[in-house]
């Protein structure tokens, strides 16, 4: 079932006649969807508006934004609206710095670092026309490892994102049917890996992994930065970030830092660094109709889970990144996308999770 709000929060209608919906949620940054109904059928039209709000069987993390939407006439007249998760809100903004100040600097755990930018230019900005209505934020528990953070005109998605790719820590916008409004909150996930209480293990032995690729991509990797100050010509400041690395092994970048000050040089560089890191995946293709694991039940988007490579035994701990699920008439799909490290790989590492249980529709 598909709940329709406008963009005040009042509910409109309910459907569960559509005929596919796919839906798309990231742990880090912002998920899709694509709904494709009859454009005949009772409430369609109410669908083509931008900014009205939708929710997936009244689950608050399956909810979305509509953005797009195209309607077509002949012997198969259908309408597809996409749009975007909640978390996409976030992209609206960028992060401004201070008054006074080149940077807006965050230095904390995760979870506050992520929620200084939040706060900042969300839920309790300065200007209040860059705020948005009903729009409020969990508690700050202190969580996740300790994180530093520098920005300048930034998309504030993009900012917080990095932070949580580089420390592990997802988040969410939930649609609070109770309240009628949205909640930001982090997602810190669980630990399903081999050594934990309840491992969840993919691997060709179990029956549950169809195959899988090893990758090593070093077509980005930076392991020395040259970071620029403020100034001109030879009265420019210039740090070396990473000079330790010598031979092939040294890849040189330079990093424009002309708005910071020299104090904070050597972090910006660290900060771009990691974001140029060596990228090593493990992909699999893995079926929920085999093995003892459950996707929802036993693991879920943002968890910690092992990969056992069949070329030489290795288990490796992945995260799992983003979870795409088709409804059709004829069944109901979920795949799943894992990664580890910086970048996200979601156009990298692939895991395809079906379940072929063809659940009708409710």
């Amino acid at each position: 079932m598909i709940r329709l709000f406008d963009d005040q929060f009042n509910p409109l209608c309910e459907i569960d006649d559509f005929e596919s919906l796919v839906y798309v949620r990231k742990h880090y940054g912002a998920g899709k969807f694509s709904l494709v109904l009859d454009p005949h059928a009772c409430h369609a039209s109410l669908f083509k508006n931008k900014n009205y709000f939708l929710v997936v069987d009244k689950d608050p993390r399956k909810s979305g934004i509509i953005r797009f939407f195209e309607q077509s006439d002949d012997e198969e007249s259908k309408l597809e609206i996409r749009g975007f998760t909640l978390e996409s809100l976030l992209y609206r903004r960028l992060v401004i710095p201070p008054d006074g100040q080149a940077y807006d600097v965050i230095s904390g755990s995760a979870e506050t670092a992520i929620k200084h930018y939040v706060g900042n230019h969300v839920t309790a900005p300065v200007d209040p026309a860059r705020a948005f209505a009903n729009f409020t934020m969990a508690a700050d528990q202190d969580r996740g490892v300790p994180a530093k953070k520098y920005a300048r005109y930034d998309e504030l998605l993009s900012v917080i994102s990095e932070i949580g790719e580089q420390s592990k820590m997802g988040f969410e916008v939930l649609f609070d049917l109770e309240s009628e409004s949205l909640i930001f909150d982090v997602v810190p996930g669980e630990d399903h890996a081999v050594g934990s209480a309840s491992p969840v293990i993919f691997s060709m032995e179990y029956n549950n992994l169809e195959s899988q690729t090893f990758t090593v991509d070093a077509s980005k990797e930076k392991t020395t930065a040259y970071v620029g100050g403020g100034g001109e010509e030879t009265s420019r400041p210039v740090i070396v970030v990473g000079g330790s690395a010598s031979g092939l092994s040294r890849i040189e970048t330079f990093v424009n830092a002309s708005s910071a000050e020299v104090v904070d040089l050597f972090d910006i560089g660290t900060q771009e660094l990691v974001s140029m890191n060596l990228i090593e995946t493990i992909a699999g293709v893995a079926l929920d109709s085999m093995g003892p694991f459950t996707y929802g039940i036993d693991y879920a988007l943002g968890d910690d889970v092992t990969v056992v490579n069949s070329s030489n035994g290795e288990a490796v701990t992945v995260q799992i990144v983003e979870v795409k699920e088709t409804i059709e008439e004829d069944g109901h799909e979920v795949e799943l996308t894992f990664g580890q490290g910086r970048p996200l790989l979601s156009d990298v590492l692939k895991n395809k999770f079906k379940q072929y249980d063809k659940l009708l529709r409710r």
